[in-house]
C-alpha cells in the first residue's frame, strides 16, 4: 500500500525573493477569489469546464504562469466542492506546487520555484532527520505556506507503508470505581490510593473556598489546573 509523508522546510529566502513570494501569495489568492466568482456564476466545479471558461483570462488579469493557474483553478474547484467552503474567500497563506514549477535540489539543499514574475531558487536548512527522509527522493508534489510571518516547504513523498504487525496478544481493560481498572489476565488495580487524593484535593478547595483571600483564590486557580491536565491525561490512558 502506498503512504505519503509530508516534510516541512523552512525557507530562507533574500529579502527579494521574501518579497516575490508574497506577491505570488496575494496575486494567487486573488485568481481563486475570481475563479470563484466566474464557478459560482456558471454553477460549476468541474475543473476541466472552468479551465476553458477561465484559463485565459486569469492569466491575463493576474499574470500568473500556466502551471500556476491551473493549480489556482484545481485549488476553487476543490473547495467549492465542500459546503462549509462554497462562499469562503481565499488568503494569501498558501499555494500547491507540482513537479512543473516546483523542484527539490539535494545537491545544495534548496527548492526551486515559479513565482510571480521569475524562477527562484530558495535556501533551506534542513535537520539531520529532514535530510534522511528527503535523502534520495525525488518528490513530485509540494504546497508553499506562509506562516507567522515565515516561510515553509510541505514536501510530500510517496512510498511504501511498511508491512502491518500482527499482535499474537491482547490485554483487555475494564474501568470501574471499587476497583480502578481489571485487566483481562486477572489482575486488578485498586482506586482506594485514587480516592484519597480526591478526598484532601476536595477537602483543600472547600477550605480555600471558604479563606476567599486573593492568595487562596490564586491556589485554587493553581489546583484547577492540574486538576484539568489529570483528567487529560486519564483520558488519554484510557482510550
Amino acid at each position: 500500500m502506498e503512504t505519503t509523508r509530508t516534510i516541512v522546510l523552512k525557507l530562507h529566502p533574500t529579502a527579494e525573493q521574501a518579497s516575490e513570494l508574497d506577491a505570488t501569495l496575494r496575486t494567487f489568492a486573488s485568481a481563486c477569489d475570481h475563479i470563484a466568482d466566474v464557478a459560482r456564476r456558471e454553477h460549476m466545479t468541474n475543473e476541466v469546464l472552468i479551465q476553458r471558461v477561465c484559463y485565459h483570462e486569469v492569466r491575463e488579469m493576474f499574470g500568473l504562469s500556466a502551471n500556476l493557474a491551473i493549480r489556482a483553478i484545481a485549488r476553487v474547484c476543490a473547495v467549492l466542492k465542500v459546503p462549509e467552503k462554497a462562499h469562503s474567500a481565499f488568503k494569501p497563506t498558501s499555494i500547491d506546487y507540482d513537479a512543473r514549477i516546483f523542484s527539490f535540489r539535494e545537491w545544495d539543499w534548496a527548492v526551486s520555484l515559479t513565482l510571480l514574475h521569475s524562477r527562484q531558487r530558495v535556501e533551506t536548512r534542513p535537520g539531520e532527520h529532514q535530510k534522511s527522509v528527503l535523502k534520495g527522493t525525488k518528490p513530485t508534489a509540494a504546497q508553499l505556506v506562509k506562516r507567522e510571518g515565515w516561510f515553509f516547504m510541505y514536501i510530500q513523498i510517496g512510498g511504501e507503508a511498511p508491512e502491518p504487525i500482527e499482535p499474537r496478544e491482547f490485554l483487555g481493560v475494564d474501568l470501574g470505581i471499587a476497583k480502578i481498572a481489571t485487566t483481562s489476565d486477572a489482575q486488578g488495580h485498586s482506586g482506594k490510593p485514587v480516592e484519597k487524593i480526591r478526598r484532601k484535593h476536595n477537602l483543600q478547595r472547600k477550605r480555600l473556598q471558604r479563606q476567599g483571600t486573593k492568595g487562596a483564590k490564586k491556589k485554587l486557580r493553581r489546583l484547577s489546573s492540574t486538576a484539568s491536565g489529570s483528567r487529560q491525561a486519564g483520558s488519554v490512558c484510557a482510550c
